[in-house]
């Protein structure tokens, strides 16, 4: 398989993944309302509502008429805060706010403890709040193509977190509490600023993807000998030396091994 064709199942793993959350937090072949105005005619009836590109810098008062609403879509707006009476309903499981200009996670967020799917992808994100460990249920988080430079140690909180997408932001490191994520099985943390990983990383024994593709790595610690459940690792356009990629290669024996077509950039480069 070649390193397109890798990428291409890394992302369809990822797709397929957010379709088996969204099924799980409502009913299947529930449509997505797209207009507040026809949720309202039946608004027991509306599990997911999509309110994308409305120009709303407000999540609308009258959502809170939607009974069992579970998932609600804000891509694309210019929403700044969350209202009490949405952070307070114990129902909404995923939300999803991409590309709304945000450049802080609004600290409504961390208080939804009931949250499986958190959806922050295209916004001008610098940093994540220590809260963030509040959010104990939550399944899948996207902060890629934001300008996060550092983690918070309270990230190793999300015991409950499977998938982790922290692509294109400005991270130079990774902390040692990344290790206790114990449940996270795909990370992608291309297109960053990495010079090394934590060697807790391999604690993470349910990890079977891990994308570090354009960072400045020069090797990977001896500890990834650990991750026995890792079927596939991306490492292509960084500072691998061909000894760094060998020596990976012997740690992990039994993982489909990316360093791309000329394995890596020169080093220095």
């Amino acid at each position: 398989m070649g390193m397109r064709s890798r990428i291409v199942v890394a992302v369809i793993i990822g797709v397929l993944a957010v379709m088996l959350l969204e099924l799980a937090l409502a009913p299947p072949y529930v449509p997505v309302y797209t207009s507040l105005e026809s949720a309202l005619r039946s608004p027991s009836s509306v599990h997911k509502l999509a309110l994308t590109g409305k120009e709303l810098t407000e999540v609308p008062e009258d959502v809170r008429r939607l009974p069992n609403l579970t998932c609600l879509y804000l891509d694309d707006n210019r929403i700044r805060r969350l209202p009490d009476w949405l952070v307070g309903n114990r129902r909404i499981q995923s939300i999803w706010l991409p590309s709304n200009g945000l450049t802080y996670i609004p600290p409504e967020l961390t208080r939804m403890a009931n949250l499986r799917l958190l959806q922050l992808t295209g916004n001008e994100i610098t940093e994540i709040p220590s809260e963030i460990g509040n959010l104990g249920a939550l399944d899948m988080l996207f902060l890629d193509g934001n300008r996060i430079r550092k983690l918070p140690s309270e990230i190793g909180q999300l015991k409950a977190l499977e998938y982790l997408y922290l692509s294109n932001n400005e991270l130079a490191d990774i902390p040692a509490e990344f290790g206790l994520l114990s449940s996270l099985r795909y990370c992608v943390l291309d297109g960053n600023r990495l010079t090394r990983l934590p060697p807790e990383i391999g604690r993470l024994v349910r990890l079977e993807g891990l994308s570090v593709r354009k960072n400045r790595l020069r090797d990977l610690p001896r500890e990834v000998s650990s991750l026995r459940a890792l079927k596939n690792l991306w490492a292509s356009e960084n500072d691998l030396s061909p000894e760094a990629q060998g020596r990976i290669r012997k740690l992990l024996p039994h993982t489909v091994i990316d360093f791309g077509e000329t394995g890596g950039r020169e080093i220095g480069k």
